[in-house]
């Protein structure tokens, strides 16, 4: 048996990592640890988990050149989300507050929505075909 390969875990950074934590939980069905809290009472540390992946979180830290996306720009890096049906997904994130920046399309392979959730950050909902 071969050693596991290395993974890729998603570190977001948010404003409001409380209410980033309910969006995801309701948005996404994301299960959601109990976060750690820096003494000033930002979260400095929260990890969720979305099917079979995990996804981190915490708040500004400037100091440590940890910043949300700007507001109105979006992320640099869209977080793929692989669902059974892309619309009812994107539905779910919609009723939820999303911003839908495309509504699904229909390709030969796969059907493909996008949204930004109220932090900033993009997410593509695949449906595989």
């Amino acid at each position: 048996m071969s050693a596991p390969g290395p993974t890729v875990t998603p570190y977001l950074c948010v404003q409001d990592g409380r209410a980033a934590l309910a969006w995801y939980a309701e948005a996404l069905g994301a299960q959601v640890g109990e976060p750690w809290v820096d003494e000033d009472g930002r979260i400095g540390h929260a990890e969720l988990s979305v099917g079979d992946h995990q996804i981190f979180l915490s708040e500004s830290y400037p100091e440590h050149g940890v910043e949300p996306p700007l507001e109105g720009r979006g992320a640099p890096m869209s977080l793929v989300l692989e669902v059974a049906d892309c619309a009812a997904a994107l539905e779910r994130a919609r009723a939820a507050g999303a911003q839908v920046t495309r509504e699904p399309d229909e390709q030969v392979e796969r059907i493909v929505a996008t949204f930004l959730d109220p932090g900033g950050h993009r997410w593509m909902v695949v449906q595989e075909r």
